[in-house]
């Protein structure tokens, strides 16, 4: 599976079905079926949302790795993302990951941050 133009997929984490984190050469990100988030409990606030930037041609939404990843990541809880990530097996090093993706919303996708988060 290649995504974009991220280069050759080194591996890929798949966090659960229709969601998966995507290492690449020169890239990498989260890949989101359509179905997933249009249905998933997780993503019920991006529903409402045009997320027409991140659309693929087949549908699937790519997350670009920090500024755009981010936007997904705080919305996955803490019990699914402990057993890919080490730093969120604490709830201590969860909440520090989850206050990082937070800031990260904040400054490169802030529409979003104030539609979903404040």
């Amino acid at each position: 599976m290649r995504a974009i133009n991220w280069g050759p997929t080194h591996s890929i984490t798949e966090l659960f079905s229709g969601c998966s984190v995507l290492d690449c050469s020169n890239h990498g990100g989260v890949i989101v079926s359509r179905e997933t988030l249009h249905t998933h409990v997780y993503f019920e606030k991006l529903k409402l949302l045009d997320l027409s930037k991140f659309e693929l041609e087949s549908g699937d939404y790519a997350f670009e790795q920090d500024c755009d990843s981010s936007i997904v990541l705080a919305l996955i809880p803490r019990d699914i993302l402990k057993s890919h990530y080490d730093y969120c097996s604490t709830e201590s090093g969860y909440k520090e990951f989850q206050n990082s993706c937070l800031d990260i919303i904040k400054n490169f996708n802030p529409e979003i941050y104030s539609a979903i988060f404040e």
